[in-house]
């Protein structure tokens, strides 16, 4: 079933993706890095106009997108995604957007262990001018 394009409805694909067996998901990932627009159209419901809007890419920027999200959900880590919604504007005049992606390094420090714990994450985040 496929989700809207939204926090939730990127959990709800994440968790769906995650699931499935390490075959299914590497063949998820490939078609994510070889065919972007069609791993979006099949798992999110996109209006004409995000559609154009992904086939519209920069061919750069939509191949690294691409494998920022496969390198995280191959690594079994979630994205943190949000869309940010411009209320005053009517949802036809919301078109000029930013995607914004990058990378976050946590580190933390066990005392009792004396261990430094390093995470790596995913963000994407959504802006509308």
């Amino acid at each position: 079933m496929k989700q809207p394009l939204n926090a939730s409805g990127s959990a709800f694909v994440q968790a769906h993706e995650l699931a499935q067996s390490p075959a299914d998901l590497a063949g998820s990932m490939l078609l994510l890095e070889t065919n972007f627009d069609q791993w979006m159209d099949e798992r999110f419901e996109l209006s004409a106009s995000q559609r154009a809007q992904i086939a519209n890419m920069k061919p750069f920027f939509k191949a690294t997108l691409a494998d920022a999200i496969a390198g995280e959900l191959s690594a079994g880590r979630t994205i943190a995604f949000s869309k940010t919604n411009n209320e005053k504007r009517a949802p036809e005049e919301l078109r000029d957007k930013d995607v914004i992606i990058f990378g976050s390094t946590r580190q933390s420090y066990s005392l009792g262990a004396a261990e430094i714990h390093e995470d790596q994450g995913l963000q994407i985040l959504i802006t509308y001018r």
